[in-house]
């Protein structure tokens, strides 16, 4: 085994790492407020918006979609998290079968990359200053 010391870095949101991709795009209390509105609520990202077909794989969901209907039966919506990665128009098409599929409707709010652009600089800075 190879033992190599790496620094890990966290996206941080004040003193607190973020929870996950939801919370670096909309921030904590946008999080959980969009939860307290909807709690039915399935955020998609850019990333889920091109990869989605990918991730529910016949292997992970069968090939009858009311399998899958059923995995997403507690979900309302689509929460579409707009952010430069990528325009509103490009996800909205990149999830409409999705949302057909499971009978969700589609909404969007802005999303932003000032934490994901933050973590990174900082990171580049700290690694700048080891090499």
């Amino acid at each position: 085994a190879l033992d190599v010391a790496l620094p890990v870095f966290f996206p941080m949101e004040g003193e607190r790492p973020v929870d996950d991709c939801v919370g670096l795009l909309l921030g904590r209390e946008r999080y959980r407020a969009e939860l307290r509105s909807e709690p039915g609520t399935f955020f998609v990202t850019s990333g889920w918006s091109l990869s989605w077909r990918k991730m529910l794989t016949p292997e992970l969901c069968g090939t009858d979609p009311a399998l899958l209907r059923r995995i997403f039966s507690g979900y309302q919506r689509l929460l579409l998290i707009v952010t430069p990665a990528m325009s509103e128009t490009d996800m909205r098409r990149n999830t409409a079968d999705l949302a057909a599929l499971l009978g969700l409707s589609v909404e969007s709010c802005s999303g932003t990359l000032v934490v994901l652009e933050r973590a990174l600089r900082d990171a580049a800075e700290s690694l700048a200053r080891c090499g």
